[in-house]
């Protein structure tokens, strides 16, 4: 088994590539989950957050973020209009998050799998619009940042408990350094009003870090 790096042991260039992804895609981000959060206070009002914006007058909808984090494929739309099983998927991503097991990723992906919505059992997917909802306390997993913590089974549970142990072990560590580029995060959250930004940032960095080839 490989044995897990310290936060100090990282190499400098990894924690700079990770920085360098999270910055290209930090805002769009914060975007996604901020739509996300008004659709859930205001569903019916946006009766077409489950479509695809026009690229060029991007509006951050949940069509979009199915694209932009590449699982739109993993929706089974066979013989169906794909923005119908796009709000069939909505519909029922509202009634998870709005029940005691919000968090729990592979429920969700049994549950939309039993329900025909998703080709098969896609943690992955499921684990990408949960941490919409709570991105605090959801991180998405792939393949990619699985083999960071060497895991062969694409069990979200198994993942969440190396990455909450990582987290807790290297905070201090990891707030110190992301302190050195405040000015970069302060400069792409300042029309963010989340109360829980400084999470939301830890995570998003410990995300492209463990994604980081």
């Amino acid at each position: 088994m490989k044995e897990e790096k310290s936060f100090t042991e990282v190499k400098e260039i990894d924690k700079i590539k990770a920085l360098g992804f999270l910055f290209s895609t930090y805002r769009e981000d914060l975007n996604y989950i901020e739509n996300f959060y008004k659709f859930k206070e205001n569903g019916k009002t946006q009766k077409e957050y489950h479509l695809k914006s026009d690229e060029f007058n991007k509006k951050y909808t949940f069509r979009d973020f199915l694209n932009a984090y590449r699982i739109t494929r993993r929706i089974n739309n066979d013989n169906e209009n794909i923005n119908d099983k796009v709000k069939i998927l909505l519909s029922e991503t509202k009634e998870w998050v709005d029940s005691k097991d919000s968090n729990n990723v592979d429920f969700f992906a049994h549950k939309l799998k039993e329900k025909n919505i998703t080709r098969g059992i896609e943690i992955s997917l499921s684990s990408k619009i949960l941490f919409l909802n709570n991105p605090v306390n959801v991180f998405p997993i792939d393949t990619r940042v699985r083999k960071y913590f060497d895991l062969k089974d694409n069990v979200y549970s198994d993942y969440i408990e190396k990455v909450e142990s990582y987290k807790r072990d290297y905070y201090k560590e990891i707030d110190v350094y992301l302190k050195n580029f405040e000015k970069c995060f302060e400069a792409i959250e300042i029309n963010f009003t989340f109360i829980n930004i400084q999470e939301i940032r830890i995570n998003r960095f410990l995300d492209k870090l463990f994604w980081s080839p």
